[in-house]
């Protein structure tokens, strides 16, 4: 049987990778608000119109934040 649900990643597999980061302080994102030590993954990168931003991705949530304000709150795990 095929699940719908994806992949459960270990920790120990995320902290591994290179698109996973954690937020140094709490921070509201998209009117979402997220909790200091939260992890994120970075799925990927966008330019709009010159300035660059981040698609950072919480379970099924999903976000394009502007590189600049997200920078300063992210470090990798």
């Amino acid at each position: 049987m095929t699940s719908l649900f994806p992949l459960v990643k270990r920790f120990e597999d995320a902290k591994k990778s290179p698109n996973t980061v954690i937020l140094k302080e709490e921070a509201v994102l998209l009117e979402k608000s997220f909790r200091r030590g939260t992890v994120l993954n970075v799925v990927g990168w966008r330019d709009v119109n010159g300035k660059p931003y981040l698609i950072i991705s919480k379970g099924s949530w999903e976000g394009l934040i502007d590189y600049d304000i997200i920078a300063s709150l992210i470090e990798e795990l």
